[in-house]
């Protein structure tokens, strides 16, 4: 069980031990997108080295959600086990910088603490009991049974909570997993003390894990667990911190050698991180990947306000923004006049202030009930408890949901406004249309009836597929982030993008790279897009198409290597397309095929996750009825215009050859290379081919030389015949191929449609 996160700390995405992962208006849902840099302090492979990670998740994104990170280091460097080295070594430091609200004010205050980490056991017996974990959150210090040594009870003996954590079948049937290793640290924040505990588990071990976790298989490297406190147990208590939110970064070093000293006087100089081996990185080279995976917090009436922050988690709140200090005398702000932390919209006397609206101890920004009193103190029963548990979802998402036990739907009843339905039985679902329907004198999160509101089918509303990667009824959306950074160790990094030059290009890019991903390793911002980095990335091996839940190289929407392709569009070398062929049966290509794909014989819509958000056998994508902007067909043919390739023009076949989303009868420029297919019917170029591909036809007008390059020898055509003029004859087809502007002249303004395009290649 556990209560709403009102710790002030910069754990979050803290991962000691290489740590790396991936902004929102007020009136409609946000974004998460941790972002990390990974280092080694030297460049040698196979050595001793510290290694640094900075993460940061910027404002206003959504938090992460507790217990949700896990990074993963390369797997061929080596960590040394926690057991071959002495509790109480100093294994490193973190520092961080983290936002906090305090007493209902704006969650805009900044604190920067420190943690020293030590290694600590990972014998699971004897364990540490809640009772003894109880320091935490608190002003009294971690416990010590064995003051001799001055080692405190935390490193000498194993947190009960972890073994809970870490079951494999979340029901005490299969025995928990035992750690790698685990290191801690404690330190004084604000006024009271916080714990850190960062456990290493051996590759392939998390896939023993429910849920998500299941699908990390060892390719994935060593996986770090973050865990902040007690996240199992704990009674919450009290204090200034209302809210924990963005923006945030740590930095976290782990020594490669122990160090020296620290508080517990253990000798320093044992080696405890090695970096990989020589050519043990993606292809055999030198460019090791450090990734991270985590999950947002829920934002149930998708807001972008994530359900931890937000005293109106079921009521959306236009206008209000827990960042916004209130001002002026009596003090104000926009969506809350009264300035008592609990916004307009569910506030039952928005002009009188109340700064714990329940009266149960917890003030409004703090309560993960705020119109049920959930405490007060020592009452273990309902006090700021939230049972959703920590096992997982369905749909594998994060649990609990920062909604309390006392205004949760926990039976799922789906209970509506006056009516009496039986737990377990579903009412029709009338607590968020802003409606007093029954006659009562309060509509929604203002009547006691909707206190066990509805959580059936009102999820995904209006959310796309590329926004929604999971949901849950009663909890909310929440979003995957399995970014990644990259270092290139013991070999040449030219562009420093983390990526050795040997993996990106051997050769002279673009055009003579006769080996790597086909990125550029001069320009930084060049970086591989590949099936071979995304199956790394999803434990699936190399060259393996990944069934990813989180957005990768091949499905983040972005040119990653500045090819001016994106996704299964770039078909390049080691791409993320690397056969047409490969998609026959899956018209969208979007790893579904058409014969089971809802939106595959309506409109071929990728949708790879398949939401179908009122179960009519459509998906959201494509279905007119899941998505208030979808309308009817404006045109003649039979597809809603949000599936309708060609709005306004029909379109009956809806025949797309470039896969733009525009159909061949409204697309000026059919196959994509840049030329209207009038301006190819004049160069008699093939306006159906962007590439020559093997053919003896001519299919791109840049491309003279039929090599599928822009080069200078396509150029070099030009030659001698600028100023030339007039109807082409048979004899001087060169200059109807040469007229680019379609003007009867061969002038610099032909020459110049190759700016910018030299080195461009075409497949």
């Amino acid at each position: 069980m556990a209560g709403k996160r009102i710790v002030a700390l910069g754990l979050f995405a803290l991962v000691a031990l290489t740590l790396g992962l991936f902004a929102t208006s007020d009136t409609e849902a946000g974004t998460y997108k941790p972002t990390n840099i990974f280092s080694y302090l030297t460049n040698n492979p196979a050595v001793a080295s510290n290694n640094t990670v900075t993460v940061t998740i910027n404002a206003p994104d959504y938090n992460y959600e507790d217990s949700s990170m896990y990074n993963f280091a390369p797997i061929a460097g080596h960590p040394v086990s926690g057991a071959l080295l002495p509790i109480g070594a100093w294994m490193g430091h973190l520092t961080s910088s983290t936002t906090l609200g305090l007493l209902n004010s704006a969650c805009n205050q900044t604190i920067s603490p420190y943690f020293d980490l030590y290694n600590a056991t990972t014998a699971t017996a004897p364990q540490l009991t809640p009772a003894e974990m109880a320091w935490t959150n608190t002003a009294t210090p971690p416990p010590d049974v064995n003051p001799a040594n001055g080692i405190p009870d935390y490193l000498e003996k194993y947190p009960h909570f972890l073994n809970l954590m870490l079951d494999p079948d979340g029901a005490g049937v299969k025995p928990p997993l035992v750690p790698y290793a685990r290191i801690a640290g404690h330190a004084m924040v604000s006024t009271s003390w916080m714990l850190i505990e960062v456990v290493t588990l051996s590759p392939g071990q998390i896939a023993q894990l429910p849920g998500i976790k299941a699908q990390m298989g060892p390719e994935l490297g060593w996986a770090l667990l973050t865990v902040l406190n007690n996240p199992v147990d704990q009674i919450e208590n009290p204090g200034a911190v209302s809210d924990f939110c963005t923006y945030l970064q740590s930095v976290t070093t782990m020594y490669g050698l122990t160090k020296a000293g620290g508080a517990y006087g253990v000798a320093g100089g044992a080696t405890s991180q090695v970096t990989p081996p020589d050519n043990s990185g993606i292809l055999a080279t030198d460019t090791h990947l450090n990734r991270t995976y985590s999950q947002s917090e829920r934002d149930f009436d998708n807001d972008g306000w994530e359900n931890d922050m937000d005293p109106c988690f079921y009521i959306a709140n236009p206008g209000w923004n827990p960042r916004t200090p209130c001002t002026g005398l009596p003090p104000t702000k926009a969506g809350d006049i009264d300035c008592d932390g609990l916004p307009d919209v569910c506030d039952p006397a928005p002009a009188v202030a109340n700064p714990d609206q329940d009266a149960d101890g917890y003030n409004n920004q703090q309560d993960i009930c705020p119109l049920v009193a959930d405490g007060p103190l020592p009452d273990p029963v309902q006090n700021q408890l939230d049972s959703d548990g920590l096992v997982g979802n369905a749909d594998l998402g994060p649990q609990p949901d920062s909604i309390g036990n006392a205004c949760d739907d926990s039976d799922n009843d789906g209970k509506e406004d006056g009516s009496a339905v039986a737990p377990g039985t579903a009412g029709t679902g009338n607590c968020r249309d802003g409606i007093d329907n029954d006659g009562v004198g309060g509509a929604d999160m203002l009547d006691a009836d909707c206190l066990a509101w509805t959580d059936k089918a009102e999820i995904t509303a209006g959310r796309t597929q590329l926004e929604i990667f999971g949901t849950n009824p009663g909890t909310g959306l929440y979003f995957h982030a399995m970014p990644w950074a990259a270092v290139c160790l013991g070999d040449t990094d030219t562009d420093l993008d983390g990526y050795c030059d040997t993996l990106e290009c051997v050769g002279t890019y673009p055009a003579s790279c006769t080996s790597g991903l086909v990125s550029n390793p001069a320009v930084a911002n060049s970086k591989p897009e590949s099936l071979v980095i995304d199956g790394w990335l999803s434990g699936v091996g190399a060259n393996v198409k990944p069934t990813a839940r989180v957005p990768q190289s091949c499905t983040d929407g972005v040119d990653n290597d500045a090819d001016t392709k994106t996704d299964l569009y770039d078909n390049g070398a080691l791409g993320c397309d690397p056969t047409v062929a490969s998609y026959a049966g899956d018209g969208d290509r979007d790893g579904v095929p058409d014969a089971s794909d809802n939106c595959g014989s309506l409109c071929q819509i990728p949708n790879p996750e398949q939401h179908d958000a009122d179960l009519d056998g459509k998906g959201d994508a494509c279905d007119a009825d899941s998505f208030v902007d979808m309308t009817t067909n404006s045109d003649a043919d039979s597809f809603v215009d949000r599936c309708d390739n060609c709005p306004t023009t029909t379109s009956e076949d809806q025949t797309d050859l470039d896969f733009d989303r525009q159909g061949n009868v409204c697309d000026l420029d059919d196959d994509g290379d840049g030329s209207t297919d009038t301006n190819e019917a004049y160069l008699l170029t093939d306006p159906l081919d962007a590439c020559t591909n093997g053919s003896p036809h001519d299919a791109w007008p840049l491309d003279n030389g039929m090599d599928k390059f822009v080069t200078m020898a396509d150029v070099n055509q030009y030659a001698g015949r600028l100023g030339t003029h007039g109807p082409p004859s048979p004899s001087a087809m060169w200059r109807l191929r040469l007229d680019l502007s379609q003007d009867n002249f061969i002038t610099m303004a032909d020459v110049n449609k190759y700016a910018g395009k030299l080195g461009s290649k075409c497949n």
